[in-house]
């Protein structure tokens, strides 16, 4: 036997193996599927799923997630696995790999389970991110809209408050590309930060109604997007800012004002509305303290 046939049988045995080891290493991870119910703390729970267990079980009755739980690669994977496969990748950072221990599948599995809990998710419950139709009654805004107007409100159909928190934050200066830059703000004339906002909608019952981690710019558009399309005056237009600046529309549609100088220099930059049109429509001079409605 010549050098290149013993390099060649060589090369055969560390495949062969390479391949039994690849073999042992996936029946070892099937056999360690995850457990619900292996005893550990209520902190170790928290700590990996930031639920305790009894919790975990009542958000799969309240999601309504069906089992076993379909995937696009159908596998089979129990409801209370596939949310705690997805409970643990939302926790904290962390890669695939380190998750077969945990859960006992291959990193592709864990990844496509996540994924398609987070489908369900959007598609069932991504609506009551828009709207929330369970508090926002036609009493409601109604009860709304009477309690802003007895306090001296120019309109009787001012049923919220928008206001935007400003953080200002550092940029990058390389590798940035322009549309990823950070939202940019003109406090005053004078004045231009990079700044991280969060906008919210406020009821006079001091409850925010909505919560928004964007860009005012961003927020903005996406709210007047949303009344194009809907063409006709319901609940969900109602709770959408500027609706119309018409005499004929305020008539029956409630709409919320601005509030604060970065929501009004926003709209203002955005919509090139001119500041007559922002004092007429909006909320002139200092914000409305909550605690006077």
């Amino acid at each position: 036997m010549d050098s290149s046939d013993s390099d060649s049988s060589s090369s055969d045995e560390e495949e062969l193996a390479f391949l039994v080891l690849l073999r042992r290493s996936g029946s070892q991870c099937r056999s360690n599927r995850f457990n619900f119910e292996q005893p550990a703390s209520a902190a170790v729970w928290k700590s990996k799923f930031r639920f305790e267990k009894d919790d975990i079980i009542g958000l799969v009755m309240h999601f309504q997630l069906p089992d076993p739980f379909p995937t696009p690669q159908r596998y089979q994977v129990s409801a209370l696995e596939a949310l705690c496969i997805f409970l643990r990748r939302m926790a904290y950072p962390a890669r695939l790999e380190d998750l077969e221990d945990l859960f006992g599948r291959d990193p592709t599995a864990i990844s496509s389970i996540s994924n398609a809990v987070l489908d369900f998710l959007y598609e069932s419950f991504s609506h009551l991110l828009l709207f929330d139709t369970r508090r926002l009654t036609n009493a409601t805004l109604s009860a709304y809209a009477s309690a802003i107007y007895d306090k001296g409100a120019p309109l009787s159909t001012c049923v919220d408050f928008i206001d935007g928190t400003v953080s200002g934050m550092c940029r990058t200066k390389k590798n940035q590309n322009a549309e990823e830059d950070d939202e940019i703000v003109e406090i005053d004339e004078a004045v231009t930060e990079h700044i991280d906002t969060v906008l919210g909608v406020t009821c006079c019952e001091n409850n925010c109604i909505a919560s928004y981690p964007q860009s005012v710019t961003n927020f903005l558009r996406g709210y007047m997007k949303m009344i194009k399309d809907c063409q006709r005056t319901s609940l969900v237009t109602a709770l959408a800012m500027y609706l119309a600046f018409s005499e004929d529309n305020q008539r029956h549609a409630y709409f919320v004002p601005l509030v604060g100088q970065v929501c009004r220099t926003a709209f203002k930059t955005a919509y090139n509305v001119s500041n007559d049109t922002i004092n007429r429509y909006g909320i002139p001079g200092e914000r409305p303290h909550k605690e006077s409605l």
